[in-house]
């Protein structure tokens, strides 16, 4: 009984690796990382100028927090030459700035993650699909 398990079993491992697993996934034994990118490529086909448009995007909103860096040392800056009487009209534009720059860097960030989690979604949502489709057309002879 165990010997015709272990053929059973045998068999069944020996249809999905040549049948199933070679012909979906084929020797990745030799997956580069130019590989990988060329698949990525393949995957972004038709969404690709949105995707890196706003990958671009997200990058320099992420750099929004060295201008209210540089704008705190021009408030340091205000008030190691301020002088008793004098307006402080800089401080007030350096701080209404800091406030307004902070606010448009929140909204614009997760917009642009809200814009590359759907084309995401997207390619997830196809990806499935294609999967689906070749696990349907795949041979049932075991």
């Amino acid at each position: 009984m165990q010997s015709i398990n272990k053929l059973l079993y045998s068999r069944v491992d020996n249809y999905l690796n040549k049948y199933i697993i070679n012909d979906l996934m084929g020797d990745k034994s030799n997956y580069s990382s130019i590989d990988c990118l060329s698949d990525y490529w393949k995957l972004l086909q038709g969404r690709r100028f949105k995707f890196f448009f706003f990958i671009i995007f997200k990058s320099f909103t992420d750099m929004i927090p060295f201008l209210v860096a540089y704008l705190l040392g021009k408030i340091v800056d205000f008030f190691t030459n301020y002088s008793t009487g004098e307006p402080l009209t800089n401080f007030y534009l350096y701080t209404s700035a800091i406030a307004l720059i902070g606010a448009i860097q929140v909204v614009l960030r997760f917009f642009s993650k809200w814009v590359i989690l759907i084309v995401a979604a997207d390619i997830r949502k196809e990806t499935r699909i294609k999967a689906m489709e070749k696990l349907i057309d795949l041979k049932l002879e075991w």
